[in-house]
């Protein structure tokens, strides 16, 4: 914000972790702790309860994931830390037999608080999102993607700094190439999602064609 100076900080977050697997495809992760904010120039620390709970559903065709999340982050749209439970579900899957085409998508709902410069909760801010996205892959080397995002910001504050209410909609269209193609190169290692490491990935298997928008973990 302006007249506010140097904002630089470290956040900091101790979480204690459960994870189960309720069926082959089916996993859930709860992280329950602290964050903490330390500012470098100045002589507060925030301490807040944090935590995390997913419900993730995972297949090589498709995937779909619930999170809620309850911590301090920065918003990118503001350049302020703000603390904020939100709630997101995500997912993706083929649209045509041979599983060259897919369609992806997110919607979700974040509440927030900013953080001010002396450790104080200030202006509400609630924030909806929804994007979907489609794929091509056109063959071997060449991915087609595109993505339309709406962004609808809901805020009490009538003048800047403070956030401002807005509707923002943004188009994007991607065009990937890759030489050697994925499913010539050793599968990179992803940590696994399940508790009993099923889904592990190896550098010694070889590597099957992404899913295109997918999140990667």
């Amino acid at each position: 914000g302006v007249g506010r100076g140097d904002l630089s900080q470290f956040i900091n977050e101790y979480m204690g972790i459960w994870r189960h697997d309720w069926s082959p495809d089916v996993t859930s992760r709860i992280e329950a702790g602290a964050v903490q904010v330390v500012p470098l120039h100045e002589d507060w620390v925030f301490w807040h309860p944090a935590g995390l709970a997913t419900l993730a559903y995972t297949r090589d065709d498709g995937r779909a994931d619930l999170t809620y999340t309850h911590t301090v982050r920065t918003n990118m749209l503001l350049g302020q830390l703000v603390l904020i439970d939100e709630v997101a579900l995500s997912g993706g899957i083929p649209i045509d037999n041979d599983d060259e085409l897919w369609l992806s998508s997110t919607i979700g709902y974040q509440h927030g608080r900013l953080l001010g410069p002396d450790g104080e909760l200030q202006t509400e801010v609630d924030i909806i999102v929804g994007d979907v996205g489609l794929a091509w892959e056109a063959d071997d080397h060449v991915i087609l993607s595109g993505r339309y995002q709406h962004i609808h910001q809901i805020s009490d504050a009538e003048a800047p700094p403070l956030p401002l209410s807005f509707d923002r909609n943004t188009v994007m269209a991607t065009v990937t190439m890759k030489w050697p193609p994925d499913r010539d190169m050793p599968r990179q290692y992803r940590a696994p999602l399940r508790v009993d490491e099923s889904d592990d990935f190896t550098s010694e298997e070889p590597a099957p064609a992404p899913i295109p928008g997918a999140q990667q973990r």
